[in-house]
């Protein structure tokens, strides 16, 4: 390929060349998948084969998780790895990578649970956690009498930080500019 590209010019040159690289290309992207393949079909054998195993014997069962953890965070950096390698090959596709991350991204916001105030039981359905968090905030924000105690106690331990030159806007006297604008 040096010397193709060394000798340059020549339209024939650049046209062999071309051809050659295309195979290159083609021979690289197949040797990657093929072992890309293997490498998988070896990862799936060893997380099946914990899992048997910790069917098996429960008490290993930290160990496993631990081992069957790894297996899952090498798969995830392999998938980073191939959607850069896909995306340099055939420029901006999307990957299965991209598709798991944005649904897993989704399950993370989303809420499972609550717990209901009023009845302090835990809701799971849709409709059930729209109406908990419903009484949550109108509970939280619905008026309640003032405990004059409370509010006195409030008041005098409340100190807040007004710069000084806001302070000195706020004391001096209102100008005719002020009350023209």
């Amino acid at each position: 390929m040096q010397n193709y590209i060394i000798s340059g010019g020549n339209e024939a040159c650049n046209e062999e060349m071309s051809t050659k690289w295309s195979k290159m290309k083609d021979e690289i992207k197949k040797f990657y998948k093929t072992f890309e393949r293997k490498r998988i079909t070896v990862l799936e054998k060893e997380k099946k084969r914990l899992l048997a195993a910790l069917q098996c014997n429960p008490t290993q069962k930290k160990e496993m998780a631990d081992m069957i953890n790894e297996i899952a965070e090498i798969q995830l950096k392999d998938n980073y790895v191939k959607s850069s390698v896909n995306k340099l090959l055939y420029g901006e596709v999307p990957s299965k990578l991209l598709t798991a991350t944005l649904k897993s991204k989704e399950r993370d916001g989303q809420v499972e649970a609550l717990i209901n105030s009023r009845t302090n039981t835990v809701v799971t359905t849709h409709e059930e956690i729209i109406e908990a968090a419903g009484m949550f905030y109108e509970d939280l924000f619905k008026m309640k009498p003032d405990d004059p105690t409370t509010h006195e106690v409030l008041l005098k331990s409340w100190n807040p930080m007004i710069q000084s030159k806001i302070l000195q806007e706020i004391e001096d006297p209102i100008s005719l500019d002020e009350v023209r604008h």
